[in-house]
Order: structure tokens, then C-alpha cells, then sequence
């Protein structure tokens, strides 16, 4: 992706100051990775919207965005809620290219982290 280019990762949203806190480090690492903006964005609940994101990306110089649902199955949110948010900021940002993600699962990735996560409680061994 060129400069012009940026990503909004969006979740469900939370007025859980920790939940909040969490998207935006999950973003930070990935702006990282990409090496371009990142914005976080929630549906409900907190701050930044979809609509307030694209808006902030637009007015630093992005002009292709891709929205990522930081959700694990295209449920309401991921399955109709944001691709018509998505559809409507075309209408809003005529010189923006917004394009919309799968949701992250799923994937052989998640799978991996969810063996990460529950070998240590396990006991170290499998099928013990």
C-alpha cells in the first residue's frame, strides 16, 4: 500500500476504558507491520465511529482506506452493519476508495493463538 493508503481496524466497542485501550494497541502494532496509518474505530459505545475515522483519515491525505472488522465471524456488525456504513462513506467522501475486509475468522492464525493461549493451562502436554 502507498502512503495515500490507510486501514481502520473496527470493533464492537466498549465504555471499558481497557477494551478501548486494547483495539488501539492491536492497531498501533499493525500500523507498524504496514507501515501506514491505522485508525481504530468502534460501532457503539466509544470514539471514534466508522464515519469519524474515515473523516480523520481522509483529512490526513488518505485516499484508498480499508476497513478491517476486528470481529471473528461476519455476524450483524461485520455481515450488514458496516459494509453499509462502508457503502454510505462512499457517498460522504467521494474522493475516497474505501474498501471493506473479511472479519479475522476463520483462520488457521486464530486457531494457532488459541493453542497459545490454552497449552500453558494444559499442562504442557497434549492429550496427557
Amino acid at each position: 500500500m502507498a502512503t495515500s493508503d490507510a486501514v481502520i481496524l473496527i470493533d464492537h466497542g466498549s465504555p471499558a476504558p481497557q477494551a478501548q485501550a486494547d483495539l488501539e494497541a492491536v492497531a498501533q502494532m499493525a500500523a507498524r507491520q504496514l507501515g501506514l496509518a491505522v485508525y481504530p474505530a468502534h460501532m457503539t459505545l466509544a470514539e471514534p465511529t466508522l464515519a469519524q475515522a474515515l473523516a480523520q483519515a481522509a483529512a490526513a491525505g488518505a485516499r484508498r482506506v480499508v476497513v478491517c472488522p476486528y470481529f471473528l465471524s461476519a455476524g450483524r456488525h461485520a455481515g450488514r452493519d458496516i459494509p453499509e456504513q462502508v457503502r454510505q462513506a462512499a457517498v460522504d467522501h467521494p474522493g475516497l476508495t474505501v474498501t471493506l475486509s473479511a472479519p479475522l475468522g476463520p483462520d488457521a492464525l486464530l486457531a494457532e493463538l488459541v493453542c497459545r493461549r490454552v497449552e500453558p493451562l494444559l499442562g504442557g502436554g497434549q492429550g496427557e
